[in-house]
């Protein structure tokens, strides 16, 4: 693996229980659309879609937070993604365990949990799906986290030029995912804060760290 390069964003704040105990302080709502869409032929979009579609390796650190009709709950979240058969997704603090290790690899999906249980196959897919309320799988997390649309779904470019909005279809009614706000003070924009939304179910993710190499 090429080294990947300095950090090129740290926000600052503790990470681990203190995303549980203060996951009351994010915010699971939309901010009212303003209706400024560019198009998707935008060269500044297409510009930075490119580079985002460059980047190899990758690390990003922040945290997770989950709301449902019965729960609310965060958790600080390391993601490690080398191709889509090598990544690591470790949360921290996770509802009643200590932390859970979900992992792709040439054998398919594998999750280990804080009693070093491992979960594959069928297994492992069931248990993600409890965790998160809806199939999401770790190749199109390692696209969503960029801001990278999936192939065939309506989306919007904000008037920022980056990634606004897509909607992807599941079994389940489809996510929507809404893209807050933006590091934009690194090399290149990455996200920060994001919000799925599928029915009843809101994941919200905030990005504090990237790390990246290009290809």
């Amino acid at each position: 693996m090429k080294k990947l390069s300095r950090t090129l964003v740290n926000l600052g704040g503790a990470v681990g229980l203190s995303f549980l105990l203060c996951s009351c302080s994010m915010n699971f709502t939309a901010p009212a659309d303003n209706g400024i869409n560019l198009s998707h032929h935008d060269k500044d979009w297409q510009s930075h879609l490119h580079q985002i579609e460059k980047m190899g390796a990758y690390q990003a650190s922040g945290q997770i937070g989950i709301l449902t009709p019965k729960n609310r709950y965060s958790s600080a979240f390391q993601w490690h993604y080398q191709n889509p058969l090598d990544s690591q997704l470790h949360l921290s603090a996770f509802l009643n365990m200590a932390s859970i290790d979900v992992m792709m690899t040439k054998e398919g999906l594998v999750i280990i949990d804080d009693k070093g249980v491992k979960h594959t196959h069928q297994e492992a897919e069931n248990l993600l799906y409890r965790l998160m309320g809806a199939p999401i799988s770790l190749a199109q997390l390692a696209q969503w986290l960029k801001g990278i649309p999936p192939q065939h779904t309506s989306y919007k470019v904000g008037e920022n030029h980056l990634l606004k909005q897509f909607t992807y279809p599941t079994l389940n009614g489809a996510w929507k995912v809404d893209y807050l706000t933006y590091h934009q003070d690194i090399a290149v924009p990455m996200p920060e804060d994001i919000l799925l939304t599928n029915g009843t179910t809101r994941l919200k993710i905030r990005i504090k760290q990237w790390q990246w190499e290009n290809k």
